[in-house]
Formats: C-alpha cells, sequence, structure tokens
C-alpha cells in the first residue's frame, strides 16, 4: 500500500486526501480496522523508517520499501511548505481528472475550477476570484462579469473519453506526428533549462502568497499560467527524446481502455494529458434550449432519446480540443 500511495502521488499527482478516500471505500484499512486520514498517510510517506533506519537513527535495520530517491521526491511534495504553496492555490485537482488547466473557458483562455456542492453534480467553472474580469465576458449594469462559462465535469469527462478512442483511429493524423517529429531541431537542454526557469517562477508566486505579497486570486491565475507552461514544455522534452506517440501506447490495449471507469482520477489525468494539449468550452449554444421537459402524448424512450440527442449536440457545438502532438 506505501508502494502504490507513493506511486499515485509521484506519479499520478494524486493527494493524499483523495488516495485515503479511495482506501477507505474500497476496505483497506489501517492495521487497527480504522478509516485512514490523509495526515496519518503523510506521515507514513515521509517517515525516515521507509529507507531502513530506525527511530535511534541506526541505519540498514530492516528491508527498505522504498528508495532514497523515492521517498526524498515524496518528502519534496509532502512536506508542510509544498501543502501551503499549492493546495490553497486550488490549480492542482487530483479529486478530478479535468482539473489541473487541462480545460479552459472559450472566453478568456484561463482555466476552469472544479466546483462541487453536496447533492448536485460537479461542475467546472470559469470563477471569477480565480480568472478576473475579461473584456469577453458579458457584464452586468455594474460593470462585474454574469454567465460565466461552466460544464458538467462527468458529462466533459465521457464525452473527452469518446474522442479520444475515436482520435486514436486517426492514423493520418499520427503518421504526420511521427514525420515532423523527426524532422524537428529540437534542443532538449534548452527546453529543460526553460521549464526550470518556469518552474522557479511558479515557487516564487507560491512563496509570495504565503507571505501575503500576493493575493490568492492574482497567485493562482499565475501559478496556473505556469503549470500548463510547465505541461507543454515536459511534453516537448519527451518528444525530443523520441518518446512514443499516444496511439503507439493506446491502439493496441483496448481492454485496459474498456476498463476506464475503474481508472483513478490520476490516471484518467495522465491518459487525457497524453492526448490532449487544451480543451475550450465555449458558451451553450445559441438556438438550443438548456432545459429539457417532456413533450405531450411523448413515450418515455423518446424523450430520453431527444434529451441524450440535445446534450451530445450541445457538447460538440460547445467543446473545442487541440490534440497533442
Amino acid at each position: 500500500m506505501i508502494g502504490e500511495a507513493a506511486s499515485r502521488v509521484l506519479d499520478q499527482d494524486e493527494t493524499p486526501y483523495s488516495i485515503v478516500k479511495d482506501w477507505n471505500e474500497r476496505g483497506d484499512l489501517t492495521r487497527k480496522g480504522a478509516p485512514w486520514k490523509h495526515s496519518v498517510l503523510r506521515n507514513v510517506l515521509t517517515n525516515l523508517a521507509l529507507i531502513g533506519p530506525n527511530s535511534a537513527g541506526v541505519q540498514n535495520c530492516w528491508s527498505t520499501i522504498l528508495d532514497q530517491q523515492t521517498f526524498d521526491r515524496l518528502t519534496e511534495r509532502l512536506t508542510p511548505d509544498s501543502a501551503r504553496r499549492t493546495n490553497p492555490l486550488g490549480v492542482k485537482s487530483s479529486k478530478h481528472a479535468l482539473g489541473g488547466g487541462l480545460i479552459v473557458c472559450g472566453r478568456c483562455g484561463k482555466p476552469l475550477h472544479p466546483v462541487a456542492r453536496q447533492g448536485a453534480p460537479t461542475k467546472l467553472v470559469c470563477r471569477a476570484f480565480a480568472n478576473g474580469d475579461h473584456e469577453n465576458q458579458p457584464k452586468r449594469e455594474n460593470g462585474t462579469s454574469e454567465g460565466r462559462v461552466s460544464i458538467d465535469a462527468a458529462a466533459l469527462e465521457a464525452h473527452l473519453f469518446e474522442r479520444c478512442l475515436a482520435h486514436l483511429q486517426d492514423d493520418k493524423f499520427w503518421d504526420d506526428v511521427k514525420r515532423k517529429r523527426e524532422t524537428a531541431d529540437s534542443n532538449p537542454a534548452k527546453l529543460r533549462a526553460e521549464r526550470d526557469a518556469r518552474q522557479g517562477e511558479r515557487d516564487r508566486a507560491g512563496r509570495a502568497f504565503v507571505a501575503g505579497i500576493m493575493s490568492e486570486r492574482d497567485a493562482q491565475i499565475e501559478v496556473a499560467r505556469l503549470d500548463s507552461e510547465i505541461a507543454h514544455l515536459t511534453q516537448q522534452i519527451d518528444h525530443s527524446r523520441g518518446g512514443p506517440v499516444a496511439r503507439d501506447v493506446w491502439h493496441e490495449r483496448r481492454d485496459v481502455l474498456d476498463r476506464f471507469d475503474d481508472w483513478t482520477p490520476g490516471e484518467r489525468r495522465l491518459f487525457f494529458r497524453a492526448m490532449v494539449a487544451r480543451v475550450s468550452v465555449r458558451d451553450w449554444p445559441a438556438g438550443l434550449p438548456t432545459t429539457t421537459l417532456p413533450r405531450k402524448g411523448e413515450s418515455g424512450p423518446a424523450f430520453e432519446a431527444r434529451r441524450v440527442a440535445l446534450a451530445r449536440a450541445a457538447m460538440e457545438a460547445r467543446v473545442v480540443i487541440e490534440w497533442s502532438r
């Protein structure tokens, strides 16, 4: 379980909270039979005993569970300062596969943020406090924005997965990607230096927020922008090293894709990021009703078919996908 948690934190960008929630739901409790708490898991994953020494500092007292490099990465990721810099800013969502800046507003181009209210479906929303006002946002009489872009997260995820499956069959696209990679004049060292610079800017923005120098909204906007640039540069570095295109990885793994509903949010997010560079969500299409009601004399199946067709038409019109290369 420690190995699983380490992998999910480092490779899938999950938080201890989402991991213990999953463990408790599937019945993997602590040795005392109690539910896990995220603070307990955080302490476990940063305990030096995982790499050998006992509480007195004596080395090699038992077989290690993690190697030194993995432990160092976990410690860096899970230390209190790291938690303060990342979690309050809300730019990396481990609870939702589409968090972390992959989905952006079609008006202002800034990230949509997951909003979950008790008893209601989770939505991805262009939040004013995080993204600020924009000239493309409709205004009330007092000058504030209204009617900001939002979309049902589960419906968008299902639509995006369906589009990704179809995209894997586009041989012309993937052959073109490979041809461009083979002829590209890339400089991995330059890309890494640029990524490190962006990471430094991100860390400074986080520290400025903690120190009270930068407001939460300004810090969130800046960190979201830098996270997007860092992800893009990381992808470019992988491409320059001859990394496989998504089709090579997923085309022959239909049995794995068929179990998509069982994947963790982190696994889904990795899949989408391998396939998609960015998803823009536009306004609800003009001319399409926002509410579907049964017609007089309409059967239940006919109403459901019409409702589904309307939702699909709206989704196709609203969602613009930029595929990764």
